[in-house]
């Protein structure tokens, strides 16, 4: 499997990196031990000391928020191409509007902290390339999609 160069230019205009191939490396290159020791850490910022971590930065990546936020979710949402978007499918799987506000309001690293318990709780197949992109640029016109998308997909079909 080869890896992605990053380029400083890549780091600041990210939309060609494959986040699908991330998730497919976490699966398969990481032992059962070092996907465990991901899917353990407390919050984000503990990543920084483990060597799974740095083995899935990207080359020329360096470890910084945006790459703990994608490696920290990397155990809790599978990889299917064309996946609905997650607030869709948190919908579906009808988690309570107060608990999607609760990352919505929340900063981080609280915000990542409630979205992999609702991960973990839901389970959800997502398009890793469109979520890992959603993760990267995360904010709050990123909070504002998944609760649009959340809604558009509650409401009743008339």
């Amino acid at each position: 499997m080869s890896e992605q160069a990053l380029t400083t230019k890549d780091q600041t205009n990210f939309v060609e990196f494959n986040f699908a191939e991330l998730k497919t490396r976490f699966d398969s290159a990481l032992s059962n031990g070092q996907r465990a020791e991901i899917r353990r850490v407390r919050d984000p910022d503990e990543l920084d000391w483990l060597p799974s971590f740095y083995r899935l930065l990207p080359t020329g990546a360096h470890a910084d928020r945006q790459w703990r936020r994608i490696i920290f979710l990397l155990p809790f949402a599978r990889q299917t191409d064309g996946a609905a978007s997650l607030g869709a499918q948190l919908a579906k799987a009808k988690v309570s509007e107060a608990r999607l506000f609760q990352i919505i309001r929340s900063n981080y690293p609280n915000d990542f902290l409630y979205l992999r318990r609702i991960l973990q709780q839901v389970q959800p197949s997502l398009d890793w390339q469109q979520f890992g992109k959603m993760l990267y640029y995360w904010g709050d016109n990123t909070k504002r999609h998944i609760l649009e998308d959340y809604f558009l997909a509650a409401k009743p079909e008339k």
